[in-house]
């Protein structure tokens, strides 16, 4: 597991000037009164918005179908454990597995007559069994709250990506400080994401004894290596699609290299509406001219 940074980032784009400051030079509101941009006027309340996985712009993420692995049909000892072994079946399924041996069968054959017997007698089949337990980890998954930061400020990718080709900014949040609410050093929270190429499936996920945080990395922390550059964590709540206060210390704003001086300013009157009890730090990101490189610089 990657080791946490100091400092986790959140990439964000910003609306054009003229939705951002009213003739009077404040934050422009719509009727109802609300800050019109999304984003400002979340800092403005001093918190931060996590999506539900529909709303990720990978549709894999978070999207993952898991499969049924065929190793449990495979091989009698790991079906046998899977179904349950207790008591009250051991007999039975010694009673079908001596059955099965005498008509020559191997342990696929086996398992399918043992299948079939469950079905005759309205019990459920672990083929049954394992489509519920994914259906319904797939159901949970879907309504989970979801932010993502990023360990860098000075990710190219990132800021064309996700911050309006460089004229949004980045929120910088420190993730030690415990003066201040702070989950990003909560592993039951925050996890790196970890990468791969092909889509997890139950065996991975040790089905009906699995931990809520085996489901976490395996399911809502897992993205293709296609996604590799972002050095992405992730940090969950139990309900996606609203806000939530900020999840750690907000130490600092990054303007991106593109951002309007309207848009500077409209972020520092909504960072000074929480009235904080210390300064964040603002700094301008400049693009090099001798290399493909962003510096972040303190002004």
């Amino acid at each position: 597991m990657r080791e946490l940074p100091q400092k986790l980032y959140k990439y964000k784009p910003i609306l054009k000037d003229a939705d951002l400051l009213d003739l009077n030079g404040e934050l422009k509101k719509d009727p109802s009164g609300k800050i019109i941009d999304n984003g400002l006027d979340a800092i403005t309340k001093g918190s931060i918005w996590f999506s539900k996985p529909a709303a990720l712009n990978d549709p894999f993420d978070c999207q993952l179908k898991l499969n049924i692995d065929n190793q449990y049909f495979e091989s009698l000892p790991l079906y046998v454990n899977s179904l349950g072994l207790n008591q009250n079946n051991a007999g039975q399924f010694a009673n079908i597995i001596q059955y099965g041996k005498a008509q020559g069968w191997n342990d696929i054959q086996t398992i399918a007559y043992i299948e079939s017997q469950l079905q005759q007698q309205g019990l459920p089949t672990l083929k049954q069994s394992l489509q519920a337990y994914k259906t319904k980890l797939e159901s949970t998954n879907a309504n989970i709250g979801v932010l993502s930061l990023a360990e860098r400020n000075n990710n190219l990718l990132m800021w064309a990506h996700y911050a309006g080709f460089h004229t949004g900014y980045c929120l910088e949040f420190d993730t030690q400080d415990e003066e201040y609410e702070n989950i990003l050093n909560k592993s039951s929270f925050t996890r790196p994401v970890c990468y791969g190429s092909i889509y997890p499936s139950l065996m991975d996920l040790n089905p009906f004894s699995a931990s809520q945080q085996d489901l976490i990395d395996n399911l809502l922390c897992y993205k293709s290596k296609e996604w590799e550059y972002e050095g992405e964590w992730r940090c969950l709540q139990q309900n996606g699609d609203k806000l939530y206060p900020f999840p750690g210390k907000l130490t600092g704003i990054i303007f991106g290299a593109k951002c309007s001086d309207v848009a500077q300013t409209a972020l520092i009157k909504a960072v000074a509406k929480l009235n904080l009890p210390y300064t964040v730090n603002l700094y301008y990101s400049i693009i090099r001219e001798n290399r493909f490189a962003v510096e972040v610089v303190k002004i």
